[in-house]
């Protein structure tokens, strides 16, 4: 009797709530944990999780498991302990670097560039915001504690791995940074290039407000497969893209490279289904584009067999705007009729273009591509046929294009690159 009218009492009913809270909160029960995953390199079910780890954006700590590091499992797990108290968003991998890769023949540490470590050392990576992965120094995830002897004097005790020093860190890291954009070079370098990730360009009058920054800074932690840049459209322009401006107003363009591929998270079969459509297409259009960039001008059968004019740029911009447009005659008005009209000490190569006749087919070259085919026929008397001059043409038109759209140029009152 006195058990069932414990039972049936209000303190028994909370003490059951208790018990209830204790296993299922993370906070009295079990540790919560960053996510992780095992990965081998050679077994090419995991080529797609690899792929995300190093370069999907989002960020990862990567540790090498390897016959040198067998004691590193323990430090990962104390580093999941420690991000765990802070956050989901950082992952961590454990990787065996030693594995051959199927594709290079070479193993991860290899391609990587990683440098081993003493004996017990463990070899961490830092992955994050669409970045090349960088091996971290020793200092980044181990500390030196000091120990005063008997006679008042400080000792170094040998260095011991520090979880929280390297959840610290990562934490800190995670953060993406949007930097800004103010060279050719630099959007080559941090735009066009990527492989594996998104290109987004904020253009704006001046530089991002402060809750401009905190809300792109937001965005970029959502999207982690898109990396996000700024250009001052006060110093700078795209040329060939107009931009429809508003005081205080940010635009935004999202570029992608012609082999980009895709390295986020596993794809339900339906949106698999949707990018492999959508691939073909691409493709498709990418041959019908290589056609029609390989074609030949045409041209009289008699006359000069090559001929140079100063109007590549003229004619990378028209092509850029019209798919249809006719060069032929852009160049003729800046032909080049005599010698006597280069100015050998300050020629501007950059923009020579050189037209080179077989019969009624014209081909145009730039410097590069031409003085290749001229010197070939001056020196060995080698002419490198149809086929090679359109192959030749394609490459020229075909980066003109691009980059003609894309490229950052000064405005009239900017300063130059």
């Amino acid at each position: 009797m006195a058990w069932r009218t414990l039972v049936s009492s209000p303190y028994c009913l909370l003490c059951f709530l208790v018990a209830a809270i204790v296993l299922h909160c993370p906070a009295f029960g079990a540790k919560k944990l960053a996510p992780h995953v095992v990965i081998s390199p050679n077994d090419r079910e995991q080529k797609q999780e690899l792929r995300r780890v190093l370069f999907g954006g989002e960020p990862h700590l990567i540790f090498c498991s390897d016959e040198r590091n067998t004691g590193v499992e323990n430090f990962v797990q104390q580093v999941r302990e420690e991000i765990g108290k802070k956050t989901d968003k950082i992952r961590t991998a454990l990787v065996h670097c030693e594995q051959t890769l199927p594709t290079s023949g070479k193993t991860l540490r290899q391609n990587l560039k990683l440098k081993k470590g003493q004996a017990g050392e463990p070899i961490v990576v830092w992955s994050s915001n669409g970045d090349k992965p960088k091996q971290l120094t020793l200092t980044t995830y181990t500390s030196q504690a000091k120990k005063k002897t008997s006679k008042g004097k400080q000792k170094s005790v040998p260095v011991q791995l520090d979880a929280k020093k390297l959840s610290d860190y990562a934490l800190k890291a995670r953060v993406p940074k949007i930097k800004s954009i103010a060279s050719n070079e630099s959007i080559r370098k941090h735009c066009f290039s990527r492989k594996y990730q998104l290109c987004g360009l904020l253009l704006k009058k001046g530089k991002l407000s402060k809750n401009q920054k905190k809300f792109w800074v937001k965005a970029s932690n959502l999207y982690r497969s898109v990396r996000f840049f700024t250009i001052d459209t006060s110093l700078y322009m795209l040329k060939g893209i107009d931009i429809l401006e508003s005081s205080g107003a940010v635009s935004l363009l999202l570029f992608r490279s012609q082999n980009y591929v895709y390295s986020g998270p596993q794809l339900a079969s339906e949106d698999e289904a949707k990018i492999k459509e959508h691939a073909a297409l691409v493709e498709a259009e990418r041959i019908e584009r290589k056609k029609f960039l390989s074609l030949p001008v045409k041209v009289e059968a008699i006359g000069p067999r090559v001929r140079v004019s100063y109007a590549l740029k003229d004619i990378r911009s028209s092509f850029a705007l019209e798919s249809s447009h006719d060069p032929l005659p852009t160049f003729r008005k800046h032909e080049v009729e005599s010698s006597a009209d280069i100015d050998f000490a300050e020629i501007d190569k950059s923009n020579i273009v050189i037209l080179i006749r077989t019969g009624e087919k014209g081909f145009l070259l730039d410097w590069d591509a031409g003085s290749f085919v001229l010197l070939n026929q001056a020196s060995f008397g080698h002419d490198v046929g149809v086929s090679a001059l359109a192959d030749l043409q394609y490459q020229v038109r075909n980066i003109a294009t691009f980059f003609a759209k894309l490229l950052i140029h000064p405005t009239p009152t900017s300063r130059y690159l």
